[in-house]
């Protein structure tokens, strides 16, 4: 997880994104710094006749509506792929109201690198790991199919198989001579 360096690792963190406010909307939350938000009521809200009051909630960060896609995967995710990676569970989930926008978080768009943090995090895994391919041989079948094989399979196979035997025999050589060649 990102943050201090000496801080011993924290078991959760908990995120907050504040989506872009759409037009006619309403801003009934606001920005304090990189760990507090601050709700706002709508103006002209009464609940219970009673008036709302300011709140203020602290999370381990917070990502305003001009943090990118890519600032959020590497404050959120970049930790999590690379213990993953590692051998190490990892668990990242979103939590909110529909339409609060879990979905272009997780997922995003290929516009404008929108990519979300799911392919943003298959890529980093698949090009984290060694290219099988190298590792792989390919014998045909005889059935125009192929045979995957292993490096090793391939070389206990080589050992296996008996080599032919040739037998070297003398051949007699003449030289021939050809009078009258037209």
């Amino acid at each position: 997880m990102a943050g201090n360096e000496n801080a011993p690792p924290k078991s959760l963190e908990v995120v907050c994104r504040i989506a872009p406010k759409k037009e006619n909307e309403e801003t009934c939350i606001s920005l304090v710094d990189d760990r507090y938000v601050k709700l706002i009521p709508p103006t002209n809200y009464i609940r219970n006749n009673d008036t709302f009051i300011e709140k203020l909630f602290k999370f381990d960060c917070v990502f305003d509506e001009n943090d990118t896609q890519r600032d959020i995967f590497r404050r959120c995710s970049l930790d999590f792929v690379e213990n993953l990676i590692n051998g190490n569970d990892s668990l990242l989930f979103t939590y909110g109201v529909t339409g609060s926008g879990k979905t272009f978080t997780m997922a995003g768009n290929a516009e404008n690198d929108n990519s979300g943090l799911l392919p943003r995090t298959l890529d980093v895994i698949f090009r984290s790991l060694p290219n099988i391919m190298e590792k792989c041989v390919f014998k045909p079948n005889g059935r125009n199919n192929f045979i995957i094989q292993t490096e090793e399979q391939a070389m206990l196979e080589r050992q296996t198989i008996p080599l032919p035997t040739y037998s070297i025999t003398k051949r007699l050589v003449e030289t021939i001579a050809v009078n009258k060649i037209t």
